[in-house]
């Protein structure tokens, strides 16, 4: 499953656009959290130069427009990202794949569990068939062409998770981008700059495409030093897809 010199590997990060589903303390809605989570895991994967191609869907869009997108790129693996939501003492990480559908699935969520599990504080589920819990499975996985994982990385129901995550976001989005360079059986380089000076490179770029005003607000966001207002990660979002339109 190795690229030769000329090819990458092309992988579909997509995240949840459920923004009528919020969460406890600081965590805002899943939409804006798992949007900015994945283009997180896009830049971590960018540190692998040469090795991806990364897709991403869009705030707003229709599940089957995800879908769709996602099938007509010829990708490789889709990856989609969410958190879960339960009672308040509901805890850990669950990855999906579809049982009946490319057998790589299952490899594909191994993998990520992996990496993430250890890393998120609850008592995790692991890796489970889709249908474990839905009786038909999940769309998602089930209509995607490439072999297909979702993730719930934590339950944004459940403080702690809640405070845990919103502390280590850059480290869930690297134990994913981990978890995707194993899958492929590409071994990880550890970035050769300073993960502060990376930070700080993309929020110049930010900064410099006006998306943003106040750099030293996002440095810290970005470093985890404080959680982002979802009021200011929706208005970032509308400029991002403004820009891209």
């Amino acid at each position: 499953m190795k690229g030769g010199n000329n090819m990458k590997h092309r992988v579909y990060i997509a995240a949840s656009t459920q923004k009528e589903n919020v969460g406890v303390g600081q965590y805002g809605n899943e939409q804006d959290r798992m949007q900015f989570l994945a283009n997180r895991i896009v830049y971590w994967l960018s540190t692998q130069t040469g090795k991806f191609t990364t897709f991403r869907n869009q705030p707003g869009w229709s599940l089957q427009q995800t879908i769709n997108d996602c099938n007509k790129l010829a990708c490789q693996i889709f990856i989609d990202n969410h958190t879960n939501a339960g009672p308040s003492g509901a805890d850990g990480t669950e990855v999906y794949y579809h049982r009946t559908g490319t057998g790589g699935g299952k490899k594909l969520a191994e993998c990520l569990f992996t990496q993430i599990g250890p890393l998120s504080p609850g008592s995790d589920r692991g890796v489970l068939s889709d249908l474990t819990l839905y009786t038909n499975g999940l769309a998602v996985l089930r209509q995607t062409t490439p072999p297909a994982a979702l993730i719930e990385h934590i339950y944004h129901s459940n403080i702690k998770e809640v405070q845990h995550y919103l502390n280590n976001i850059e480290a869930y989005a690297k134990a994913t981008a981990i978890g995707i360079c194993n899958y492929f059986g590409e071994k990880w380089i550890e970035p050769s700059s300073d993960s502060r000076t990376s930070v700080f490179s993309l929020v110049d770029e930010m900064f410099r495409d006006g998306l943003i005003t106040d750099k030293g607000y996002w440095y810290k966001v970005l470093q985890g030093e404080i959680p982002p207002k979802p009021e200011y990660l929706q208005i970032l979002f509308g400029r991002m897809v403004s820009k891209i339109g």
